[in-house]
């Protein structure tokens, strides 16, 4: 699934599950977010292709390095330092980890056809691959209909609890636009 995706579902699960403070709610929105981190291998391989000999870092590593149980307990353990609400913040920590695998075997086909696994328990073995033979393909409907759906769900969200998913970026400019929801579709009285 696409980054901004996960982005809003690990938001709307924080919200949802009634995350009060601001730091505990983008803590547990990163940690649906961070995985992609392995795929900045892309990078290094278009660097790669300019001056020395084209390598495939995004192809051997995306889905391996942060797409595993062991980064999981990472995030766990990082919720468990920094977050107000500990437990409950590394719980969710955990969980939305596990929504993004669960959205990346449901829908990261590549557009070559290619489907992607996770390998859930690496570095330990390859063994145990994650994956589903109807992986839809990354810009697929499926994918567009779920983020446009959290779009709402996060907007509606926002406009009743005073917060949006910009208050991950900027806490003034989420004001304003909780503002602006607000005078556009006003609370009944």
């Amino acid at each position: 699934m696409n980054p901004i995706t996960h982005c809003f579902a690990s938001w709307v699960v924080a919200s949802a599950c009634g995350v009060k403070d601001r730091r505990d709610r983008v803590l547990i929105t990163i940690s649906g977010i961070v995985p992609d981190i392995d795929g900045f291998g892309i990078v290094a391989d278009e660097v790669a292709r300019m001056f020395v000999k084209p390598m495939d870092l995004y192809g051997e590593y995306h889905h391996v390095f942060a797409h595993n149980i062991f980064f999981g307990l990472l995030l766990v353990g990082v919720g468990l330092l920094l977050a107000k609400r500990k437990m409950f913040a590394a719980s969710l920590m955990f969980l939305v980890f596990n929504l993004h695998i669960l959205g990346d075997i449901l829908g990261s086909r590549g557009p070559d056809g290619e489907q992607w696994e996770v390998l859930y328990l690496w570095p330990f073995t390859n063994s145990i691959k994650l994956s589903w033979a109807c992986q839809w393909a990354l810009n697929a409907w499926q994918n567009i209909i779920i983020t446009v759906c959290l779009y709402f769900i996060a907007f509606h969200m926002a406009w009743r609890k005073g917060y949006s998913p910009i208050e991950l970026i900027s806490t003034k400019v989420d004001g304003a636009f909780v503002a602006m929801l607000r005078r556009w579709f006003p609370p009944k009285k």
